[in-house]
């Protein structure tokens, strides 16, 4: 994955935005391909890289906005990814 010199996303939707950018169309396919119960193997392919770009452990909004997506109170940065690559797979499923 490329690393960007652009600030870094606060929101999940500036989060995916950058990423349907950024990731090359195959794997853009890939992800769209991909069955929802299958998506916790995207996970451990694209959650480091993910971790890395946006700074996860850091990056305290963009966390805050993927807790608030998935509703859950008791939320730790390690699922942040996970919200994002869910996200990224519904909007390029919906097209």
């Amino acid at each position: 994955m490329i690393k960007s010199g652009k600030s870094l996303p606060t929101t999940i939707e500036q989060a995916v935005d950058c990423l349907i950018s950024e990731l090359p169309s195959e794997e853009k396919a890939r992800v769209a391909d991909t069955d929802k119960w299958n998506l916790m193997d995207l996970y451990f392919s694209l959650s480091v890289d993910i971790e890395d770009k946006f700074c996860l452990w850091e990056n305290r909004a963009l966390v805050e906005s993927c807790r608030a997506v998935s509703g859950d109170e008791c939320f730790f940065i390690e699922e942040a990814s996970y919200i994002i690559i869910l996200e990224l797979w519904k909007r390029l499923r919906n097209g």
